[in-house]
């Protein structure tokens, strides 16, 4: 009576282990670029629905103030109606900057609406250096205080 024996030999388990981290490391060489930049702009939106809900809650006007350093690091900050920072500086990922602004910075109103004349102010948020070039753009509306994010093709 021959016995058989089931399972895989070590040489096969480390052949199929090679090939999993070998596409796992392209994976995240493909999608890292995209996933910095959509993070970033995620946290300008929530900085700035913080900085609409502080006006309301407050009773007073807040500024989200942004750009891009000298050094090429892109920061934001949010400041109350003396100029005070109400938190700390906050930087955009490595190599994420802010493009294709209509404004340097947005003022919420106590009422939700935006302070300036436009009907809409656009906040872009880019990948400057290495990998596929990512864009994101923030609107804010003037009338309503909203803010949307989309990725730009």
């Amino acid at each position: 009576m021959k016995r058989t024996q089931a399972g895989f030999t070590i040489i096969e388990l480390l052949v199929v282990m090679g090939i999993i981290i070998a596409l796992m490391a392209v994976a995240v060489v493909v999608f890292q670029p995209r996933s910095d930049v959509r993070l970033s702009a995620r946290a300008v939106k929530t900085r700035l629905d913080a900085a609409r809900a502080w006006a309301v809650a407050h009773r007073q006007r807040t500024t989200l103030a942004f750009g891009n350093g000298p050094d090429g690091r892109a920061h934001y900050v949010t400041i109350d109606t003396a100029g005070k920072p109400l938190h700390g500086t906050n930087f955009l990922e490595a190599g994420v900057v802010f493009a294709d602004c209509s404004v340097e910075q947005i003022t919420f109103k106590p009422d939700q609406t935006v302070a300036g004349d436009a009907a809409e102010y656009r906040i872009g948020i880019a990948r400057s250096v290495g990998g596929k070039p990512q864009h994101w753009e923030l609107r804010v509306a003037k009338s309503t205080g909203a803010v949307t994010m989309r990725e730009v093709e």
